[in-house]
């Protein structure tokens, strides 16, 4: 009857089982000192029992086990207590505290040194209290807004509004105030005309578009530009336009020199 009752077995089934009235059932169990059954607590098949003692062994917490197999907490600890299973700590004694450190160091929530690490944000939590170290203040939305702008910066030197939009990032005044506290070095303009009376300077799309570069890629930035004017547009005016447009003037000269390589006139 203990392992019937253990695996949630129905009172009226392990009656039918051991041919004995249901009431006898109740009161067997509270003989043998078995533990009364929770309402919230749902019969799991052998396999869900397997995969609990599995996760259990593996550190999993209560509340973890119970999301992976859709059941309620009572019930993860209802199955816990019958089965003997020990509380989740072999995941946690087993993490290296050198790497726990490291990971620290390089700024890691808990969320993410325990991913790292293949163990629990709770052991995690538990051991760098233990070793006295503060929390790791998640990054807002902006800051990895801002670190993923640096990342294209540092292989490519400069990106576009539309490469920026392309990857989800919305330029914002105060992320272009933040982006440049954080690297006095970023500079930017903003294209707002792209032609003159006479001369369709820029294809129409270029319109709007805000170019930030590293300070010493104004060659870099002028290649791009270079890229983007139409053919037969006099350098006079191209000059003309960049500085109505408020193009810092090294990107004017370095855009110069192209032009009179490529003999335009």
């Amino acid at each position: 009857m203990r392992d019937l009752w253990f695996k949630g077995v129905k009172a009226s089934d392990i009656a039918k089982i051991l041919n004995i009235d249901s009431n006898l059932v109740y009161a067997y169990a509270r003989v043998l000192g078995l533990s009364p059954r929770n309402r919230s607590v749902i019969k799991m098949s052998l396999d869900k029992i397997d995969e609990l003692k599995d996760l259990k062994s593996r550190g999993y917490t209560t509340r973890e086990i119970a999301g992976k197999l859709g059941v309620s907490i009572p019930t993860i600890y209802y199955y816990s207590k019958v089965l003997g299973l020990s509380k989740p700590r072999s995941k946690c004694e087993n993490i290296s505290i050198d790497s726990l450190k490291e990971l620290y160091i390089s700024k890691l929530t808990d969320r993410e040194i325990a991913r790292k690490l293949n163990s629990t944000i709770n052991c995690i939590r538990r051991l760098r209290t233990k070793l006295g170290l503060k929390k790791t203040i998640e990054k807002s939305k902006l800051d990895l807004k801002i670190d993923k702008i640096i990342e294209v910066l540092k292989v490519k030197e400069y990106t576009t509004t539309r490469e920026l939009r392309q990857m989800g990032i919305t330029i914002t005044r105060r992320l272009l105030e933040e982006l440049r506290y954080r690297n006095p070095g970023v500079k930017w303009f903003k294209l707002r005309y792209v032609s003159t009376s006479k001369h369709q300077v820029f294809h129409p799309r270029m319109v709007g578009i805000r170019i930030i570069y590293l300070e010493g890629s104004e060659e870099t930035v002028a290649k791009y530009i270079a890229g983007n004017i139409e053919e037969n547009i006099p350098v006079r005016v191209v000059k003309i336009l960049l500085k109505e447009n408020g193009v810092p003037s090294k990107i004017v000269e370095e855009l110069i020199k192209i032009f009179t390589m490529k003999s335009y006139k």
